[in-house]
C-alpha cells in the first residue's frame, strides 16, 4: 500500500478533447479509482521499497548488449557482465538501455509541464488532442492545490505549449499568472 504522502489526487474518470474544426469531448468513468502521485516522493518511495527487497544498484555503467540474461556494460574499470532477469535502464529520455533492447523505432516527444496553484480544482484528469498544436497531446491534471498542466509535442515545444495554455487551458481553468 502506497503512503498518503505520495498521493496528489485520486481520479474517478477522464475527460478526453478533440479541438480543431469541430470539437468533441467525451468522460468516461475508469474502470478502478486512478491515482495521481507527487513524482519525487514517490520516485523515493520506489527507492526504499526497492532497497528492502535488496535490489541491488549499479550507477555509472553504460549499457551495451543484452543477451540470454546477461548484460554488458562499460565502467571506468573496464567491461563487465551481469547476470540478472530484469534490467531497468533510468537513463532518460534518450535511453540508450530501451534503443539497445527494443528494435522498434521510437518516436521521440518534447515534454514540457508546470505545476498552476488554484483555490479549486478539476474533478478529473483531461487530456487533449489538438492538430492545431502541432499534433500535441496536452493534459491538465488536478492535484491538492491546483494542476499539473503539459503537453508532449514533436516539435516548436515552447511555442506549442504556449498556444495550448493560451488557447486551451485558459478556457478550461482560467489564464495562469506569470
Amino acid at each position: 500500500r502506497q503512503p498518503q504522502s505520495i498521493i496528489a489526487k485520486r481520479i474517478k474518470n477522464i475527460t478526453i478533447f478533440a479541438c480543431g474544426k469541430y470539437e468533441a469531448k467525451s468522460t468516461f468513468d475508469l474502470q478502478q479509482e486512478e491515482i495521481i502521485v507527487y513524482r519525487t516522493a514517490f520516485d523515493t518511495f520506489l527507492q526504499k521499497r526497492a532497497e528492502q527487497a535488496k535490489v541491488v544498484y549499479h550507477f555509472g555503467h553504460t549499457f551495451r548488449t543484452w543477451k540470454n540474461k546477461t548484460a554488458t556494460f562499460n565502467t571506468r574499470n573496464g567491461e563487465i557482465n551481469i547476470n540478472a532477469d530484469i534490467i531497468i535502464g533510468a537513463d532518460g529520455v534518450h535511453a540508450r538501455t530501451r534503443e539497445l533492447i527494443n528494435d522498434k523505432k521510437i518516436t521521440k516527444f518534447i515534454g514540457i509541464q508546470e505545476l498552476i496553484e488554484a483555490k479549486k480544482t478539476l474533478p478529473c484528469y483531461e487530456a487533449f488532442f489538438s492538430a492545431k498544436l502541432g499534433n500535441s497531446f496536452g493534459w491538465i491534471v488536478p492535484e491538492k492545490q491546483g494542476y499539473r498542466i503539459g503537453i508532449a509535442t514533436r516539435q516548436k515545444g515552447k511555442e506549442n505549449y504556449e498556444k495550448f495554455v493560451d488557447e486551451i487551458i485558459a478556457k478550461r481553468i482560467g489564464k495562469r499568472k506569470h
